[in-house]
């Protein structure tokens, strides 16, 4: 708690003494295009970044991802010839992916790897 209070007390102090602040930029991260498509599994995807491809947090009732037999949990990995390892590979699969075509779904479900045909 002193440390804190006297680092605290250095900045108001030097605030005091120059109140003028030199602005420093900070590198700009390249820009990401954020993909569109035409499909959707039917699911809510967890945002969080595991690295071990994309979990999924819950699914739609009726919608594909159902009717296929995920299931909430599971970790998709692959999509067509696209690897899964976060969100944003997953929307990249997704912009891909065309109605009516089927799709080779590779998930893991209780850390066993399984695969499913998806029509979408």
């Amino acid at each position: 708690m002193g440390m804190i209070f006297s680092y605290t007390k250095s900045v108001i102090d030097s605030l005091a003494i120059n109140p003028n602040l030199t602005f420093t930029p900070t590198k700009l991260k390249k820009e990401t295009k954020t993909p569109s498509f035409k499909v959707t599994l039917g699911i809510f995807p967890d945002y969080i970044d595991y690295g071990d491809g994309l979990h999924i947090q819950d699914v739609i009732e009726g919608k594909i991802a159902q009717k296929n037999g995920l299931q909430k949990g599971d970790i998709i990995t692959k999509i067509g010839n696209v690897e899964i390892t976060d969100i944003y590979t997953y929307m990249e699969a997704l912009s891909k992916l065309k109605k009516n075509k089927k799709y080779k779904t590779i998930y893991i479900r209780n850390g066993i790897r399984k695969t499913i045909t998806i029509k979408l």
